[in-house]
């Protein structure tokens, strides 16, 4: 619709934009398109402690958490926080 100047003529740096978001948004649709494919396991190492790397300990892998959008941190912590010790860095 942008692309095609529905909503207005769009500059050379708009063009090129929205050219290449069109392009990721491909590349994207072929790889969930790849993920929906792969068939999951059905056996559990039981030291895949995160579910993807094995740990010869049983505590939970440390991940660092960096960003300044204090949203992201909460949303991360919440999908994270189950599997990972999770040290946050706010700045």
């Amino acid at each position: 619709m942008l692309i095609e100047g529905l909503k207005g003529v769009l500059g050379d740096d708009q063009r090129r934009s929205v050219l290449a978001i069109d392009r990721q948004a491909d590349k994207l649709v072929h790889l969930v398109g790849e993920l929906d494919n792969v068939e999951a396991s059905t056996s559990v190492d039981p030291n895949a402690h995160s579910g993807v790397f094995t740990s010869p300990s049983l505590a939970a892998p440390s991940v660092l958490v960096a960003d300044d959008d204090e949203d992201i941190l909460v949303i991360l912590g919440e999908l994270l926080g189950d599997r990972y010790q999770l040290t946050f860095a706010h700045d």
